[in-house]
């Protein structure tokens, strides 16, 4: 039987660190509520990417990759750990598909290998959408997930590099900035998503998981145990 094709996945994390992780929702539920919850939405992100199987993950993490919370997740659900290197967003993005793509840019692709970024905001993110991403990019150069703030879930190339000069980072016209960036590229767009950074998307989530049984079992558990006054806020 003939190996799936190739497929990397760089999941972007970093330390579920208390006073650092996740501050905006700390506001709302407490420092060591909120990095519960930010690693109980790494471990749901890595089952769905895991659960395709032409996709090869990678951990990608922010700060030092060594740190014992990082180390123990990459450990238990068996994938390696890469470090991110220093800068914006854009910049570290930009490693990321230069380390599979080399250094073409995304309007004229100098080959055929795709490769996509995932945040880990987005725990409610289904399986199918990493299969879309990947169908998409055999025939388009760029595929994103637009998420509701703007920004996006999820970015793929094929073959080259993405052009991130002139982004907004962290703002209503993040994706927006992207796409005029490569506005020579063939790009497709996957269904919209949200990334829970704040109080509307921890709203969105939770409507989510009321309607959505199944969805990322782990988030579920961790905000159970915080409503239920069982983690420190």
């Amino acid at each position: 039987m003939s190996r799936p094709p190739y497929l990397p996945v760089y999941v972007f994390a970093r330390a579920p660190v208390p006073g650092e992780t996740k501050t905006r929702l700390a506001r709302v539920l407490g420092d060591h509520a909120a990095a519960r919850l930010y690693e109980a939405f790494l471990e749901d992100t890595l089952a769905t990417c895991l659960s395709v199987p032409e996709a090869d993950v990678s951990l990608y993490c922010a700060g030092d990759p060594h740190h014992p919370a990082l180390r123990r997740i990459a450990d238990a659900y068996r994938v390696p750990r890469v470090p991110q290197p220093a800068g914006d967003l854009g910049e570290r993005l930009r490693a990321v598909f230069e380390r599979e793509c080399g250094e073409g840019d995304a309007a004229g692709g100098a080959s055929d290998q795709r490769v996509i970024a995932i945040g880990s905001d987005a725990p409610t993110m289904r399986a199918e959408r990493l299969i879309d991403a990947g169908i998409a990019l055999l025939r388009a150069d760029l595929v994103a997930g637009p998420a509701a703030d703007g920004g996006f879930y999820l970015l793929g190339a094929r073959g080259a590099v993405p052009s991130f000069e002139g982004v907004r980072w962290s703002t209503e016209h993040t994706l927006e900035d992207v796409t005029r960036a490569n506005e020579g590229a063939r790009w497709e767009t996957l269904a919209p998503g949200y990334d829970v950074d704040t109080a509307e998307g921890l709203r969105l989530l939770r409507v989510h998981l009321a309607t959505d049984r199944a969805a990322a079992p782990r988030t579920r558990e961790a905000l159970r145990a915080i409503d239920s006054g069982l983690e420190e806020t």
